[in-house]
């Protein structure tokens, strides 16, 4: 769970609610309005996720950034605005940010 203290499994279970995804269109909406989002999305807890071996050597934790989801959810609605944009701009050559394709795409054609 992020700052936010939202965790995804609630949202998802909200989706059907109608109230729920309105108020949440309004507040994302706003925010594409006034091109400001609320500071706490701006913010992250940074925990230490064990990879293996010893859990007594630092160096076997990797740090993970759990981020606010309505952050996320906001993120992804911008990305697929943008796309939406510039699809048709985008050469069969560009593989980064393109769904279905990757830099390792790219390694392969």
């Amino acid at each position: 769970m992020g700052p936010d203290n939202i965790h995804p499994k609630l949202l998802k279970s909200l989706a059907d609610n109608q109230g729920f995804v309105k108020s949440h269109t309004l507040l994302y909406n706003k925010c594409a309005e006034e091109s400001k989002i609320p500071s706490i999305w701006k913010t992250a807890n940074v925990v230490a996720l064990y990879k293996k071996g010893s859990k007594k050597k630092a160096l076997n934790y990797r740090p993970v950034s759990l981020t606010c989801i309505l952050c996320k959810i906001y993120e992804q609605f911008v990305r697929m605005h943008i796309l939406n944009i510039v699809e048709d701009k985008i050469i069969d050559n560009q593989h980064g940010f393109v769904n279905k394709k990757s830099c390792f795409s790219n390694l392969l054609e």
